[in-house]
């Protein structure tokens, strides 16, 4: 009785393949590969683990451009200097606008002249011992 070969991995891994590229209009042999299984395998490897890589690169510089926290903040932070510049401005305007509506108030209850409307300070009264005069 003959021993029937057993076919184990490596037999597998190492039989041989040609592979023949032909042409189309004779069937003229243009080029011919040997290849087995093993070194299929390696190029899919090898070929996965380079283009994960590659994947890996783009899409993480991409995901940081997009999601860079620094310059988020940077962006936060000079938006947020901006808006409180603009509300300090607009306390100042409002409050020269309250002291002009005080004086103007004043001239019209009292006749006095306020001619320390230039000097003005929110923390000091007016000085109401001027009276206008015309001239």
């Amino acid at each position: 009785m003959a021993s029937k070969h057993r076919k184990t991995f490596y037999d597998w891994l190492t039989t041989r393949f040609v592979v023949s590229l032909r042409n189309e209009d004779n069937f003229a042999l243009k080029r011919s590969f040997t290849l087995n299984y093993a070194q299929i395998l390696v190029f899919l490897l090898l070929s996965f683990i380079l283009f994960s890589v590659f994947y890996f690169y783009i899409f993480k510089n991409l995901y940081d451009y997009y999601n860079n926290d620094y310059e988020n903040e940077r962006r936060l932070k000079l938006k947020y200097m901006k808006m409180s510049l603009k509300v300090d401005s607009l306390q100042k305007e409002v409050a020269m606008r309250d002291t002009f509506i005080q004086h103007f108030k004043t001239v019209i209850k009292t006749g006095k002249n306020v001619s320390a409307l230039k000097q003005y300070s929110p923390s000091q009264p007016l000085n109401n011992d001027t009276t206008i005069t015309k001239h």
